[in-house]
């Protein structure tokens, strides 16, 4: 059964808070194309790996983690593919393997071809500085391959998807995934805010009253910045946040020694119990600490990067070296090296120390539309 994108978005988001219903949502991202399933791969930086299914494909996940991990070509190719100068938003077994290899390779013939798989588009996501999350949908063997359009529309999705996992990860990590909503967002290290339609705060955790008062400003009772130059950027971004479409991009605020990176995004008050009916909007404020590696996604956001560009930056731009690195994103030395070569040329800068010094002075820049 088809999904229009706008329910699946408004499925996605609701994994924010609720992590567990990320299978079903997964489902009706599958549906928005007609396909069969979809999955997320959470790497974490110590190397752990996760993985969250929809229900068609878990028995398909089962026999690959066992056996077929080792055969995929296409995992491979799609990191150096990453990387690429040509990188796209999303990609799909065109971009990693050729024809010939669809029809004889194993994955092919004998993994996929008996499930009644074939066809694969993905994008990798960045919700934190220290995970890769990539999502994947699958299609019937007797499926087209996927289109531009479509894969344009995978990578909408997954902007999204990494909105949701800004805040739900790190209420896993904190482990308060059992506690009621209120509770688990109270435990969270970052700012988080739940305002209505009018910006009306019906919540904040107590590092979100710390940040109300320096770079935020609660005023009869309407959550706004501290800084008038952007409060109408924020102000339009917890007015989208109401529509469906494209996520939103994130701005960077500092106020007194607060710097942080701010996320706006939709919330279901009522179905979480934490908010009457209507459109809400959860703002999450994250803490930018001086020296840390940035986050990428937000590398991406501001500077205009594509995520694997990115990846490189924030490294490099804390201090790591390319062989350094290299190691830390399991690439060749060589493909660091032009990766930051690339960046250089984006970003008008010629030396490490330069880029060190573009990030420090990232303060109160707002990104991309």
């Amino acid at each position: 059964m088809r999904c229009t994108p706008s329910d699946a978005i408004a499925a996605i988001y609701a994994c924010a808070t609720e992590p567990a219903r990320w299978p079903d949502a997964l489902q009706r991202i599958a549906d928005v194309f007609g396909d069969v399933g979809a999955l997320l791969i959470h790497r974490r930086e110590d190397g752990g790996l996760a993985t969250v299914v929809s229900p068609a494909l878990r028995h398909c996940v089962e026999l690959y983690e066992t056996v077929w991990w080792r055969h995929d070509i296409r995992a491979a190719r799609a990191m150096q593919h990453h990387y690429a100068a040509a990188a796209g938003a999303a990609l799909t077994d065109r971009h990693c393997v050729t024809d010939e290899e669809v029809l004889t390779h194993p994955i092919y013939t004998d993994f996929l071809a008996p499930l009644g798989l074939r066809w694969t588009a993905s994008v990798e996501v960045s919700p934190t500085a220290g995970t890769q999350v990539g999502l994947s949908v699958f299609r019937e063997i007797a499926g087209d391959p996927y289109t531009d359009d479509e894969l344009h529309a995978v990578a909408d999705l997954g902007r999204h998807a990494e909105q949701a996992l800004r805040l739900g990860l790190r209420i896993v990590e904190a482990e308060a995934v059992s506690l009621g909503l209120g509770d688990a967002l109270a435990r969270l290290a970052s700012g988080v805010f739940v305002v209505d339609a009018s910006h009306r705060v019906v919540f904040c955790n107590g590092r979100a009253r710390q940040l109300a008062g320096t770079i935020f400003a609660i005023r009869d009772g309407r959550l706004t910045c501290r800084s008038p130059i952007q409060g109408d950027r924020f102000h339009a971004l917890l007015d989208a946040a109401g529509r469906p479409g494209r996520a939103t991009s994130p701005m960077v605020v500092e106020g007194g020694a607060d710097r942080s990176a701010v996320y706006v995004f939709p919330f279901d008050g009522a179905a979480s119990g934490l908010a009457a009916a209507g459109p809400h909007a959860v703002v999450l404020a994250l803490d930018l600490a001086q020296g840390a590696p940035l986050d990428p996604g937000l590398v991406r956001d501001v500077y205009g990067l594509t995520l694997g560009e990115a990846r490189v930056a924030a490294l490099v731009g804390a201090g790591v070296t390319p062989r350094e690195a290299a190691a830390k994103l399991d690439l060749a030395e060589e493909t660091v090296r032009s990766v930051l070569k690339r960046v250089f040329s984006k970003l008008d800068v010629s030396r490490q120390a330069e880029l060190t010094q573009l990030f420090t002075r990232l303060k109160s820049v707002d990104a991309t539309s």
